[in-house]
């Protein structure tokens, strides 16, 4: 009997939520963040609420642990 295995796709980061969590890990609150990216603090507000919907990611120390464990993979 052959059995598949269930192998789900990792989520993965878009570009805008890595460059949104690497200038959070140059400590940048999310006005600096949105000035630096050039776009609204609402839309950034909007970036962390998908990042935060990634597995084992529910702080902005998380997010950077995700993000070098993601970069380190490729």
């Amino acid at each position: 009997m052959n059995q598949k295995i269930n192998r789900q796709k990792r989520p993965s980061l878009t570009k805008r939520e890595q460059k949104v969590i690497r200038l959070a890990a140059e400590d940048k609150r999310n006005k600096e963040i949105a000035a630096a990216l050039g776009i609204s603090e609402d839309t950034v507000h909007n970036r962390w609420a998908h990042i935060y919907d990634k597995p084992d990611v529910h702080s902005r120390a998380a997010a950077v642990a995700w993000l070098l464990r993601q970069t380190a993979m490729t």
